[in-house]
């Protein structure tokens, strides 16, 4: 069909006359006949006054366009639900097969669970499916399309647990891009419902991979609008199996990177998140979705600390230094004790950052004015009661104790932008300490930690590299 009108409008491109009937036909049974596809006209008519100009009452009034258009929108207007009884009768009286497949189409473009209108509109599609032809005879034969309950979920199993994805459509007569609109959007959301409601923790890793990254095959394969309509439940999913267990870097990262750029660093889009949060807690059974959240939450401050070593490391003029004081850090951060974690940069790391944002979508501030130089970069950490603030070159590291009465001395996380002055003066408050990388400043670092906030030092004492 698609050739036929490819065929059909090279021939007019080719003609300076109008079309001939013929070929006004031709186009128009493509349209009408091929793959489901969308209705892609726009009226110039905003939809108010198309209803105010017709009487949707009474549909067997309506011309041919305007019974057309209102047969394709009225499913986005529930407010006009008492007008679906008449209009479906009338079509089912004319029985013209070209609008039996208008509806058709609707009923998989504009499709929304749980909304009575569509149980209306898939029995009338079933009772017609003899006249709809392909693919919709095909689809009805795979799965029971015209239920609006069994449909989108038989769906998104199908789709899921096909061994050959591409064979499943051509059986079902889809074709890719047939995979997008309202029905597909339910598809995969009543399939992220179902493994929301039985996911356990992964007998081990490998297996927790697998599911997880056919999972993701199938949303890139579903598009931008289904990720978007399910977001919440994807990230559900995608998060769940990790309480227990870490999943391998690469499969973190692609996890984390789909979020991120879907919805937003939490650090700095803290509302999305708690929407989310919300959104996953009026789920029935889902009571544990702000324990799944955190595990993002602890890759982000993983990934966070581990960045900002790679990038400094790849800018001083002292990787000696730094490989001791990323050592030191990630022992700390291995045993998930840094709770929270950002980095603003200098000029210098800046340019290697933007570079890594689009990577892993992870957001950070810059430093700079007077007290920073181009080369400096601080990235700050909280550890228990701590909070701390890791400047790169020489600068000492800073303490605070993340108390109430000590509030003003305190930096911001998720800043923007930092004043390198301001931020090093940040010096008062009760149990306040800047400490010099100088001699065994490790040990003075990991003492301070463990009085402040009961949390020992557990990572390796080489003394190849510390002499502890």
């Amino acid at each position: 069909m698609a050739g036929l009108l490819a065929v059909s409008a090279k021939i007019t491109s080719d003609w300076a006359m109008p079309r001939p009937p013929q070929i006004r036909a031709l186009a128009k049974l493509t349209r009408e006949w091929g793959a489901m596809g969308t209705d892609e006209r726009v009226d110039a008519e905003p939809w108010h006054q198309f209803v105010l100009r017709v009487n949707p009452y009474k549909p067997s009034e309506l011309a041919r366009r305007d019974l057309r258009r209102l047969a394709s929108e009225i499913w986005d207007h529930p407010d006009l639900e008492d007008c679906v009884p008449d209009l479906l009768r009338h079509c089912s009286a004319i029985a013209k097969r070209t609008l039996d497949r208008r509806l058709a189409r609707a009923y998989w473009n504009r499709f929304k669970a749980g909304v009575p209108l569509f149980v209306e509109l898939g029995l009338y599609c079933k009772s017609r499916q003899k006249q709809l032809g392909s693919p919709w005879s095909e689809l009805s034969r795979t799965i029971p399309i015209w239920d609006s309950e069994l449909g989108p979920a038989g769906l998104g199993d199908r789709l899921l647990r096909a061994e050959d994805r591409e064979a499943f459509l051509a059986m079902a007569n889809l074709r890719v891009q047939d995979l997008s609109g309202g029905f597909v959007d339910a598809a995969f959301g009543a399939l992220l419902q179902s493994l929301a409601a039985k996911q356990n923790v992964p007998q081990s890793r490998s297996v927790g991979q697998v599911e997880g990254e056919d999972i993701l095959s199938l949303g890139a394969s579903l598009g931008e609008s289904t990720i978007k309509a399910n977001a919440e439940l994807l990230a559900y999913v995608l998060l769940k199996p990790w309480i227990a267990m870490d999943p391998d870097d690469a499969y973190r990262d692609k996890v984390m990177a789909l979020l991120l750029d879907r919805l937003g660093d939490p650090r700095t889009s803290q509302n999305n998140w708690d929407t989310l949060a919300e959104k996953l807690s009026r789920i029935q059974g889902l009571r544990d979705a702000a324990e799944v959240l955190r595990v993002l939450h602890q890759w982000i401050t993983e990934k966070t600390v581990r960045l900002f070593f790679d990038l400094i490391a790849r800018t001083t003029d002292r990787p000696d230094q730094w490989k001791e004081r990323r050592a030191f850090w990630e022992a700390y951060l291995d045993n998930k004790f840094v709770e929270r974690a950002w980095f603003a940069l200098g000029q210098d790391a800046r340019g290697l950052a933007q570079i890594a944002k689009s990577s892993h979508g992870l957001l950070f501030g810059r430093v700079g004015g007077s007290g920073a130089a181009s080369s400096q970069s601080v990235l700050l950490m909280k550890i228990g009661d701590l909070i701390v603030a890791e400047w790169s070159d020489n600068g000492r590291a800073r303490f605070w104790v993340d108390a109430a009465e000590n509030s003003r001395f305190l930096p911001k996380f998720n800043s923007k932008y930092y004043e390198g002055q301001t931020l090093r003066s940040m010096s008062g408050g009760t149990g306040f300490e800047a400490i010099a990388h100088q001699g065994k400043w490790y040990r003075k670092f990991a003492d301070h930690i463990a009085t402040t906030t009961r949390i020992p030092y557990k990572g390796p004492r080489p003394v190849s590299l510390w002499g502890w």
